[in-house]
């Protein structure tokens, strides 16, 4: 009974490696295919061959039926061997793509690197150019204070929501007058509506009393210092996202020498326009 049990167990074992060698030649290419075709040419041709001879129609059934086992159990083996040759260049292929996977990585690393590198570079070129712009803005239009307020986003709330927040990032006053820059700096755009007022409207004009219909908070801020006059112009990068707002004020005292609203705005469009270029380094 065991021997019949062994039996039945290699007869099992030979028809699920004929079943997975039909299923796998489904994928196999074609040099593979023709490989198996001439293999299978062979075991029948040689069989064939030592059926015929004069020696082998003296052998008893027993011993043919012997003979045509191993042969049947070589081929068997061949292909076990080929599956496991398929498997191991399949894992192999597999280790080849995860190393270009990395590779790949680690090359992104080092572009990124080296692009984070070459910005930090420019920066004292960067912060020249916008204050030196502010600066021209003052003069051009006899304002008191010109500040480029960018935008930044590092935090998020429970729930998913970002935090927005503005810095002064570059600033230049008239001769004798003070602004300190350092105190607006990390400042929630949420609590003051008019960031959102004017990125819908890309440019505002206004005194400080119709300022205190949008954001009361925003307008004692510049009241403090003596403000009363307003002009914001909303700045993009080349993508159409949000980048900063630049800003100018003018105090009462020096409203009568203040230039008209069309000349004020055709200036800080075009200051915007160069300060845009300038500080979006990933157009």
């Amino acid at each position: 009974m065991r021997y019949f049990g062994i039996i039945g167990q290699g007869v099992r074992n030979i028809i699920e490696s004929f079943i997975l060698w039909i299923n796998n030649t489904k994928n196999l290419k074609y040099s593979q295919m023709a490989r198996n075709i001439v293999m299978i040419f062979c075991v029948i041709f040689i069989y064939e061959l030592v059926k015929h001879l004069v020696l082998f129609e003296a052998l008893t059934i027993s011993i043919k039926l012997l003979i045509g086992t191993i042969f049947t159990f070589a081929f068997i083996i061949l292909l076990i061997m080929e599956r496991n040759n398929e498997a191991l260049r399949k894992e192999t292929r597999t280790d080849e793509i995860i190393e270009a996977v990395k590779r790949g990585i680690d090359a992104e690393k080092e572009k990124d690197k080296a692009i984070s590198q070459e910005r930090y570079d420019k920066t004292s070129e960067i912060e020249d150019k916008a204050r030196s712009l502010t600066k021209s803005l003052i003069t051009s239009l006899n304002a008191e204070v010109a500040t480029c307020e960018l935008l930044h986003n590092t935090d998020v709330w429970d729930g998913g929501v970002h935090c927005r927040y503005y810095d002064e990032a570059y600033s230049s006053t008239k001769e004798g007058v003070f602004f300190d820059a350092r105190t607006y700096q990390r400042m929630p755009t949420s609590i003051f509506p008019i960031v959102s007022y004017i990125e819908k409207r890309d440019y505002v004009y206004l005194p400080a009393k119709e300022l205190k219909k949008i954001d009361m908070a925003y307008t004692k801020a510049i009241e403090e210092n003596g403000y009363k006059y307003l002009a914001m112009k909303f700045m993009r990068r080349s993508n159409g996202k949000p980048l900063g707002i630049l800003t100018c004020s003018w105090r009462d005292t020096n409203g009568e020498f203040m230039p008209s609203e069309e000349v004020i705005k055709k200036r800080m469009k075009i200051t915007a326009a160069k300060l845009e270029a300038i500080l979006d380094l990933e157009n």
